[in-house]
């Protein structure tokens, strides 16, 4: 595995009064990045506070409900690079990532395309939503190549009316592995907001 880590960030504000980490100054952003960490569905968090002149930003360690702090968070896919992106008319944020099926396989028997990593899935791209980032509902597959060597990941997302156009770092069996792809594949997701439930 290469180096732990936090990477691939993503930044998000909270604009719900009742989201414990809203601040009504609007100054406070959430970075919620990738963690690399060996194990599966956690994403790492920092906060970042606009000073009141505009001329610089603090970052530090959020508080959890309890106060303690909190760096790591329950996040599907969060081991892998994902994309958030907020969606007024819903008022939900949305997430485009990896779906891990095996991460509890034995690192000595999986499939050689697999890097001995059983948190290396990137086959399946999938789509959650939330209304806070932390409690995710499984919206359903944009893609699934069925195959581990085969990939669909490190995607981005815009939406386009009632729709999500959606871009992926894709592999087919030509592909090197599923980490060094050899295509860029458009999917489209439509009417994405009637998914909520």
């Amino acid at each position: 595995m290469a180096t732990p880590g936090w990477l691939e960030t993503n930044v998000v504000q909270f604009t719900d009064p009742n989201h414990l980490w809203f601040d009504p100054n609007g100054r406070t952003f959430h970075l919620w990045m990738r963690a690399h960490t060996g194990s599966t569905n956690y994403a790492a968090i920092l906060k970042a506070v606009e000073s009141e002149d505009a001329k610089s930003i603090t970052v530090s360690v959020e508080k959890a409900p309890s106060g303690d702090p909190i760096v790591f968070v329950p996040c599907p896919g969060g081991h892998m690079k994902f994309h958030l992106l907020y969606d007024e008319p819903s008022q939900r944020f949305w997430m485009l990532t990896t779906q891990p099926t095996d991460s509890m396989t034995r690192p000595d028997r999986l499939p050689a395309d697999r890097f001995n990593l059983p948190s290396n899935e990137r086959q399946r791209l999938v789509l959650y939503f939330s209304r806070n980032c932390m409690d995710w509902c499984f919206a359903g597959r944009v893609d699934d190549t069925g195959t581990y060597g085969q990939s669909r990941h490190y995607a981005s997302m815009v939406i386009r009316g009632d729709d999500l156009c959606v871009l992926s770092r894709s592999g087919d069996e030509r592909a090197k592995s599923a980490h060094d792809t050899n295509l860029i594949t458009f999917h489209t997701v439509r009417g994405f907001r009637g998914l909520v439930y």
